[in-house]
């Protein structure tokens, strides 16, 4: 809500606001290449709700030394909203 809306008539729970928003969910990884992909897949509930306009899943790779990086690369076609970022460890 923004400073001075108010909203009227309003059941406990329930948004009486009709604008949409856009979530993004920063995931961060490192060696969890038995895990990722299945992780992920639960934020897909996130595709059906009423109250978000769109998603995007950035998943940031610290340098994993696993099959992470192939995980994600599999994963990615999958989900249109996703984004991957790979970084080396210093």
């Amino acid at each position: 809500m923004l400073a001075g809306e108010t909203i009227t008539s309003q059941k406990k729970g329930e948004m009486n606001d009709s604008r949409k928003f856009t979530l993004s969910v920063l995931v961060p990884v490192y060696n969890e290449e038995l895990f990722v992909s299945a992780s992920l897949r639960r934020l897909r509930i996130l595709e059906s709700s009423t109250l978000l306009s769109g998603i995007e899943v950035i998943v940031v790779d610290d340098g994993s030394s696993d099959g992470t990086a192939q995980a994600l690369r599999e994963f990615q076609p999958e989900f249109p909203f996703f984004l991957y970022r790979f970084q080396l460890r210093i």
